[in-house]
């Protein structure tokens, strides 16, 4: 449920879950309403994501088909998102990320991950992911080496990137930028506005 859903986030900021699978059992509402209105008058509860550059999640995360809907993200936090860094040997999957809103002052920001090493699988998403700066994706803000790899998913969201044109290096609709290395994304559809 919603409290189980934030216990697994500030615990993240403990352990990177490495060698763990968390699993959804059943669709999560944080918040109620309607996301396009987040932008002027914010919902009861806000989100910290899973996972730092410090201490990248490690694990697997199963959404197992469910839905997480009302994911509130408003922040000057780099590598922010549903998740804040996905490592290189982990992987987020199965999953549906609706009716959310993030936004963000600084750079390196997705509604799925700020920035990721690892794998993404069989995600939908139809956030609004709103940026100020630059690397801004409507999954992922920015990857880095070889393993980045985002597959079988479905952007249908929007992304709006508010900074100068002379700083504003990156902007997509499932990734900002490649860093380094190169990354495979693999029949995806982006069905999203930006």
């Amino acid at each position: 449920d919603k409290a189980d859903l934030y216990g697994f986030a500030m615990l993240s900021s403990e352990t990177d879950y490495k060698g763990k699978t968390i699993k959804l059992t059943k669709d999560i509402v944080v918040n109620t309403g309607d996301a396009s209105k987040w932008a002027t008058k914010a919902p009861e509860y806000a989100w910290t994501a899973v996972g730092t550059r410090a201490l990248p999640f490690a694990g697997t995360f199963d959404g197992d088909m469910h839905r997480i809907e009302g994911i509130y993200v408003n922040t000057n936090e780099k590598y922010s998102g549903l998740f804040g860094v996905v490592g290189s040997n982990a992987t987020v999957k199965n999953l549906k990320l609706t009716n959310s809103y993030f936004q963000t002052s600084t750079s390196d920001f997705g509604s799925i991950t700020g920035r990721l090493d690892g794998t993404l699988d069989n995600i939908y998403t139809d956030a609004i992911v709103v940026g100020r700066i630059e690397r801004v994706g409507g999954f992922v803000g920015i990857t880095s080496g070889s393993k980045a790899t985002i597959k079988n998913c479905w952007f249908a969201g929007s992304v709006k990137n508010t900074a100068n044109h002379n700083i504003n290096r990156g902007t997509g609709g499932f990734v900002g930028a490649v860093w380094d290395g190169k990354m495979l994304i693999e029949n995806c559809l982006n069905t999203g506005r930006i």
